[in-house]
């Protein structure tokens, strides 16, 4: 009798061999192998070798009416942004779709981006970041004039790929929407300073205002949008606090971000 890890095993061999057939029929493309990349709590990503030798990303995530209508959203303003910023190229199946439905999860392919989510931030990247979103926020948009400026919405860490110390790819334009630019810039320099080591807020945020340009910032609402940030990522956390395989690796973050937000609420730039 197989034990729990051999019928993991088993199964996660199944679930492989369906999904390289299922990317076969669908795209018309010969998978060579197959590798989990990242996942996330409702997306995992694959990288795909062809037998061509062409290299793909998968990416899978839960199923759902609003997941599936913020991921045609990303697909259609990447496209659309790909002459601004640079952005992944995804790819049409077989029936003309960017999206189709594999089992009980959206799935989307895109060509493959050499490069790694900059989780040990550093100022050089930071300012890449800072002049994406400056791009962003230049773009034009029937809304702009009356209620702010075109905004990524999300832009992070985990939603940008670097390589060999620049910006190759910016991703995930699912909460794209119209507001103020002091959003964009705090929720950047927030979750930037989470991966930076021995960095006070303070210095962050100063560095981002002033590649910004403080002359089109409200810096009081950049600060009050920073705890924001802080504030929902910490919500975040406890509210996931049963999709962690381990409670230690919950602790860990928690305390964290209970204690980023404590030290922005006491930063003396406020």
């Amino acid at each position: 009798m197989q034990d729990a890890n051999q019928k993991y095993i088993s199964g996660l061999k199944e679930y492989h061999h369906k999904l390289e057939n299922f990317v076969r029929e669908s795209y018309l493309i010969d998978p060579k192998y197959l590798e989990v990349i990242s996942w996330g709590y409702h997306t995992t990503a694959i990288y795909i070798k062809a037998n061509d030798n062409k290299e793909y990303l998968l990416r899978l995530a839960d199923w759902s009416e609003k997941k599936e209508k913020g991921i045609l959203k990303d697909i259609e303003l990447s496209n659309k942004l790909r002459g601004v910023i640079p952005t992944p190229v995804y790819i049409k199946n077989h029936s003309g779709n960017y999206i189709c439905r594999f089992e009980d999860k959206i799935l989307r392919l895109s060509h493959y981006i050499s490069g790694l989510a900059p989780l040990d931030m550093d100022f050089n990247i930071l300012e890449q970041m800072v002049t994406v979103l400056k791009k962003i926020h230049a773009t034009t948009h029937a809304d702009s004039l009356c209620n702010g400026v075109l905004l990524h919405g999300d832009l992070t860490p985990h939603n940008v790929l670097v390589s060999f110390g620049k910006v190759v790819a910016i991703m995930d334009f699912e909460l794209l929407f119209v507001g103020p630019r002091e959003w964009d810039l705090a929720r950047t320099a927030f979750f930037s300073w989470n991966y930076m080591k021995n960095a006070l807020f303070e210095q962050v945020a100063q560095f981002v205002l002033e590649k910004y340009g403080y002359d089109s910032i409200n810096s009081n609402l950049f600060f009050k949008y920073a705890v924001e940030n802080a504030q929902k990522h910490l919500d975040s956390v406890e509210k996931h606090r049963n999709d962690y395989d381990r409670q230690e690796d919950w602790e860990k973050d928690h305390d964290f971000a209970t204690k980023q937000i404590a030290s922005l609420r006491s930063c003396p730039a406020q």
